[in-house]
């Protein structure tokens, strides 16, 4: 049957599209991503995202053989009335999928109407127990991969299909929070695959907004793992619970900081949505299983900005994991900028309280050699100078190599310091890590502050 549009109160599907996108068999799911790399938190869900350009991936080159594989349609999508063409969507027919299936996906509104009036159920859903179908979309610089089993009509109007035709199936009987073998409704989908329009007509017709997958992720974390600010502020002007975590913990919060790692210059984004999640009233020391904040995780990450955010939001810059690391512990971690270590000490970071392996932050820098991170602890007085610094066997290798630096430690260590660095120490160790961090609290003047808290000469 030819593709017509709608003679109903419902106008305007049509059979033209603009979205990239590869619709084909698929082995086991994995989440992967090109240029994310997990640090803290590992995410699951049934999507997975490989940023990067366009192009041959390896998934292309190694397409399954003519017998098993579903033709590949490439299109692309640029405006929310826009569907997928309803020619050339595969090579075969898709094993179990009903027709009503295959007119959602090339917007057949004629079809639609005619399957629903011979009697089939719009909210009947695919029992096809083969191999999964898997729908790889393309758009705004990224790859996006679903896994689809047990779906129904609306699912796949999701994901393909214009507004015109998803308010035809709502008309008709779809339930808007039905939900596929995955559990995720239409919602989800529309968000996984950004499409912001279809997204917000679903929320405006009913769609729960708090709903979740079968790995416990909801419209938010898809929107956040995206990094969509559009999309995250709907949610959240919608209802969504800014804390709702997925099956291992992870929070929005700690998601989007984590993703945030491998954003390169979309960093702007990503900080607009943590601000967009503390606005909404996030938990911002909200620990994931393992005990770590999103403060320990931006640290890590040497995310200098989201620090700020979060310390200004309330986030307890002392707050350990269930190892006793701190988010000064995570910042010193391999690196040599200590842009991170030294925000997190002018918020009063204890620095000489060990982990439950007994590791300070002075012991790593002695262990491993960073310069930079002993004179920075040593010159600002964070650290009592009782530890036996010269023998440590990296450091005798570097006073080798680096006579400025041998000169530097023989001085500091052996020369009387100046009253007001031994009043500062003083200072620090009197107020304990609990009461540090209130030191702006007393009213100093700018400048005492900031030498309490570790500012060096």
């Amino acid at each position: 049957m030819s593709d017509t549009s709608c003679d109903t109160e419902v106008t305007g599907c049509s059979s033209t599209s603009r979205v990239s996108m590869e619709v084909r068999y698929g082995s086991e799911f994995s989440e992967e991503s090109a240029e994310v790399r997990q640090a803290e938190v590992n995410m699951e869900a049934g999507y997975a995202t490989e940023p990067g350009p366009s192009g041959v991936t390896a998934e292309q080159e190694n397409q399954p053989s003519s017998s098993q594989a579903r033709s590949i349609h490439h299109s692309h999508m640029e405006d929310e009335n826009d569907a997928v063409p309803s020619t050339g969507l595969f090579v075969q027919n898709m094993e179990g999928e009903e027709d009503l299936i295959h007119a959602v996906r090339a917007n057949n509104c004629q079809m639609i109407q005619q399957l629903v009036q011979s009697g089939l159920d719009m909210n009947d859903v695919c029992r096809w127990e083969g191999p999964p179908c898997m729908v790889r979309v393309e758009r705004d610089g990224f790859r996006k991969q679903l896994q689809m089993m047990g779906y129904a009509a609306l699912h796949v109007a999701a994901i393909h299909a214009n507004l015109q035709t998803i308010k035809l199936l709502l008309s008709l009987g779809a339930d808007v929070n039905i939900r596929d073998k995955n559990e995720r409704t239409a919602l989800q989908l529309s968000v996984a695959v950004n499409r912001p329009a279809v997204a917000q007509f679903f929320i405006e017709t009913g769609s729960e907004v708090n709903t979740r997958s079968a790995s416990g992720r909801s419209p938010l974390m898809e929107a956040v793992a995206n990094i969509k600010l559009n999309m995250t502020q709907m949610l959240l002007a919608a209802g969504a619970n800014p804390d709702l975590p997925d099956i291992k913990g992870t929070t929005p919060l700690l998601s989007v900081i984590n993703v945030m790692a491998g954003l390169g210059s979309d960093q702007p984004a990503g900080q607009a949505i943590v601000q967009s999640l503390i606005d909404a009233g996030c938990q911002v020391d909200k620990t994931n299983p393992a005990g770590a904040t999103a403060l320990m995780l931006a640290a890590g990450l040497k995310n200098t900005p989201v620090i700020h955010m979060l310390v200004a939001a309330g986030a307890d810059v002392n707050k350990g994991d269930k190892a006793g690391h701190t988010p000064l512990d995570m910042s010193t971690d391999g690196q040599r900028n200590l842009t991170a270590v030294k925000a997190l000490m002018q918020y009063g970071a204890a620095t000489h309280v060990p982990d439950n392996k007994g590791q300070t932050p002075l012991s790593k820098s002695l262990k491993f050699g960073s310069v930079a991170l002993l004179r920075l602890l040593l010159s600002s007085d964070a650290v009592p100078h009782t530890y036996d610094i010269l023998t440590a066997p990296r450091i005798v290798q570097l006073r080798q190599y680096l006579p400025e630096f041998d000169a530097w430690l023989h001085e500091e260590l052996y020369q009387p310091r100046p009253l007001r660095r031994l009043c500062r120490e003083n200072l620090r160790n009197l107020l304990s890590p609990h009461n540090l961090p209130k030191v702006g609290q007393l009213g100093l003047p700018r400048t005492l502050n900031n030498y309490i808290l570790g500012e060096t000469d």
